[in-house]
């Protein structure tokens, strides 16, 4: 795997063994001769972008967090947060 950008190696150099992955980039396939001048199969990866389950998750945890401070939509015009909106959500019909 091939990796240009300082932070996307960073990541890739901090993985161990079995970690679970997933790598988009490209693919090359290729072949080369061994010492005996056997041919073998050979692929390059050159990494644009990862993920992993700890940057999922860490993602999550933004998002849950972003999500819990920022106004409710439908509560736009008093600048109210989702927990706000509920204790207004009374059964008034107006």
């Amino acid at each position: 795997m091939i990796a240009f950008d300082q932070v996307l190696g960073a990541a890739l150099m901090e993985l161990s063994d079995k970690d679970a992955v997933a790598v988009a980039g490209s693919l090359t396939v290729s072949a080369w001769l061994d010492k005996e001048g056997k041919p073998r199969p050979g692929l390059d990866l050159v990494a644009h972008q990862l993920l992993t389950p700890y940057s999922v998750g860490r993602r999550r945890k933004a998002m849950r967090q972003q999500a819990q401070a920022s106004p409710d939509p439908r509560c736009t015009e008093i600048g109210a947060t989702a927990a706000q909106h509920e204790e207004l959500n009374d059964a008034l019909p107006f």
